[in-house]
C-alpha cells in the first residue's frame, strides 16, 4: 500500500497571530480560523506541507512536539474537509505544484519588445506565461522609457532570459549589431505593452531605437505582433489610429485593446475601466499567439 501524503492547497494563504491561525482562499470565498492550541498545530501543518509530506510522519512530528494525536488527527481533517489540505499520492500531489502546460510550446524563439507603456510594470505574469506555455526560448527589448518601469536586472534573474536595451550593446553573438542578430533569431516578435510612440516608429520604419530597428530588420515571413497600451483618448486619435492602419497594411498583427483603468488623476468625466489597456489576460495572450503562429507560419 502506497504512503498517504499531505500537501498545502496552492490557492490559499494562511497568516497567523499569537494565539490565532487563519486561512483566507485566493477567490475569495473561504476564510477557517483556529484559536490556542489549534492555532499552533494549524500553522505547523501548513508549514510542513509545502511539498507533499508524508501524513503519518506529519503527526508523527506534532506528537514529538507534545500535541495529542487525536487533536492532530482533528486539525489534518478539518483542514482537508475545507480544501485547504489535499490529501493523497506522492506523484499526483507534486503535479498541483506543477501543472502540465495546456497549450504544448509552438514558438522557439519568441522576442517581447517592452515599451514605456505603463502596463510594463505588472508585466511579468504574461512573460512568465508566454515563457511557459508558449516558446521555448524568450529573449527581451527594453526600450529607454520601459528601463523606467522595469529593472533588466529583475527580469533577467526572475525569467533567466537575456535583455537587450541599447543598440550599440557589445555582445558575443550580437557582434556590434544586436537588431540584425535579434531579428534573424527570433521566430516570433512580440511589441508589448506597446505605447503610442512605439507603433509611430514602427508604423514609420524610423529605426532610432533598439526596438523600431529589430522590427524593420525581421523578414517577412516572421509573424510581428504588436500589443497596444495607451490612454483611451489616445487611441482614439486619429494620427495614432492611422499609425495602427499602416502596421496592419505591412503585414503587423495588432491586439486590440481591451478594458482597463487611467493611470492618470483625471476622473471627472471618466471614472471606471476604459478601452485602452492591453487587450488579453496572460492566458489568453498565450492562446492567441498561438493561433497568430498558425496562421502565418508555414505548415
Amino acid at each position: 500500500m502506497k504512503e498517504v501524503f499531505v500537501l498545502r492547497h496552492p490557492g490559499w494563504t494562511c497568516f497567523s497571530h499569537k494565539h490565532e491561525s487563519g486561512f483566507v482562499s485566493g477567490g475569495g470565498d473561504g476564510c477557517v480560523v483556529y484559536s490556542d492550541t489549534a492555532a499552533g498545530m494549524a500553522r505547523e501543518v501548513w508549514s510542513h506541507a509545502a511539498t507533499p509530506y508524508p501524513r503519518e510522519a506529519l503527526i508523527a512530528k506534532l506528537v514529538a512536539n507534545g500535541c495529542a494525536e487525536a487533536s492532530c488527527k482533528a486539525v489534518i481533517e478539518t483542514l482537508q474537509r475545507e480544501n485547504i489540505l489535499l490529501v493523497g499520492l506522492e506523484e499526483v500531489l507534486s503535479k498541483t505544484l506543477s501543472p502540465a502546460s495546456a497549450v504544448r510550446p509552438i514558438c522557439e524563439h519568441l522576442l517581447v519588445c517592452m515599451t514605456g507603456a505603463l502596463q510594463s510594470a505588472n508585466f511579468y505574469p504574461y512573460l512568465r506565461a508566454l515563457k511557459s506555455a508558449f516558446c521555448i526560448d524568450l529573449k527581451i527589448i527594453l526600450t529607454e522609457p520601459a528601463r523606467k518601469l522595469v529593472q533588466p536586472k529583475a527580469l533577467l534573474h526572475i525569467l533567466c532570459s537575456d535583455i537587450y536595451c541599447d543598440i550599440y550593446e557589445d555582445t558575443i553573438e550580437t557582434y556590434n549589431a544586436p537588431h540584425i542578430w535579434l531579428s534573424e533569431w527570433a521566430s516570433c516578435v512580440l511589441v508589448a505593452p506597446a505605447s503610442a510612440a512605439t507603433i509611430h516608429r514602427i508604423a514609420h520604419g524610423s529605426c532610432d531605437d533598439l526596438v523600431s530597428l529589430t522590427v524593420a530588420a525581421t523578414p517577412p515571413e516572421t509573424p510581428v505582433v504588436i500589443g497596444p497600451c495607451m490612454n483611451s483618448r489616445m487611441w482614439q486619435n486619429e494620427a495614432v489610429q492611422a499609425n495602427v492602419v499602416l502596421c496592419r497594411n505591412r503585414g503587423y498583427w495588432i491586439i486590440e485593446p481591451g478594458y482597463g483603468f487611467e493611470a492618470s488623476k483625471y476622473r471627472e468625466e471618466h471614472d471606471g475601466p476604459r478601452v485602452g489597456a492591453l487587450g488579453a489576460q496572460p492566458g489568453t495572450l498565450v492562446e492567441l499567439m498561438a493561433q497568430i503562429v498558425r496562421r502565418q507560419l508555414p505548415q
